[in-house]
């Protein structure tokens, strides 16, 4: 049941309804690209759902990639198995635009508990509750972080 329930999820986030064996490879296979090549995982959906929108996002989408030939060749096998027509609407409704990021949290927290300054706060807490609307805040939301931004320990200790 969960493997079931897994695998149609992962269909939906890819926009594609392949059933049976050739779309768990569909899955197994982009999972496995992502972890070999270090993409972060909700930015390679949201670059995937803007292409399938019409969007012109091929470039970020390899942006994401360390090779970006392999990013080239796994976009073209999807623009196949989707016969060009993904579904688009199905997967801006799964795939969101923002997540509350460790780094972004922990900035928040930074300047709450250093000044007491609790706006930037709030513009996160109201970003990050729309996650799939789509804003031109001042702060990239969606934004990885970069190297040296990286939270390696949180409260919750992960």
């Amino acid at each position: 049941r969960f493997r079931t329930s897994f695998y149609d999820k992962m269909q939906k986030k890819l926009g594609t309804e392949i059933k049976g064996e050739p779309g768990e490879k569909l899955v197994d296979t982009t999972l496995e690209l992502l972890a070999a090549e270090s993409v972060d995982f909700t930015r390679f959906f949201r670059f995937l759902t803007q292409i399938a929108g019409g969007e012109d996002a091929e470039e970020k989408f390899a942006g994401e990639f360390n090779n970006r030939e392999l990013a080239g060749e796994w976009l073209q096998t999807w623009k196949e198995l989707t016969n060009g027509t993904p579904n688009h609407s199905g997967m801006a409704k799964v795939n969101p635009v923002v997540i509350p990021r460790n780094h972004r949290i922990e900035e928040v927290i930074r300047t709450a508990t250093s000044n007491g300054d609790l706006s930037p706060f709030h513009q996160l807490l109201e970003r990050v509750t729309k996650p799939f609307d789509e804003c031109d805040a001042e702060i990239d939301y969606e934004a990885a972080p970069s190297a040296e931004e990286i939270v390696s320990r949180t409260f919750c200790g992960t």
